[in-house]
């Protein structure tokens, strides 16, 4: 029976140190196995698919300013010709459509930038 051990280290010296000290201790090289374990660079993508999603949402800042405006403007439309429900709707159209505007402006400036996945390179 023969013991596995599994390890992640940053790519470094001190790595091929500690593997060549595993040697010295009578553990053959063809019983060590090293594999760089790099974190991978992808690009943002400004979409989401079904199967595939980065957690950047385009409609949230949307969405909260179509709330604010609808409110907004709802209560203006108590003074106006319309009234305050076609004034409501009129807002939280706009609200929606300047708050896509903005986050899609975000992404498409940091889209430039590679998505770099977090942690460490192991």
């Amino acid at each position: 029976m023969s013991m596995q051990i599994f390890s992640t280290f940053e790519n470094h010296v001190f790595l091929e140190i500690a593997i060549s000290n595993l040697e010295k201790i009578g553990i053959h090289s063809e019983q060590i196995y090293a594999v760089p374990l790099d974190n991978r660079e992808e690009t943002r993508k400004i979409f989401d698919t079904m199967h595939r999603s980065d957690g950047i949402s385009l409609i949230d800042i949307a969405m909260s300013l179509a709330t604010v405006f609808a409110v907004i403007t709802a209560s203006i439309g108590f003074k106006l010709n319309w009234g305050p429900i076609y004034w409501g709707l009129i807002g939280a159209v706009g609200g929606f459509i300047i708050g896509f505007i903005i986050r899609l402006f975000m992404i498409l400036k940091t889209n430039k930038k590679k998505l770099r996945l977090k942690g460490k390179q192991s």
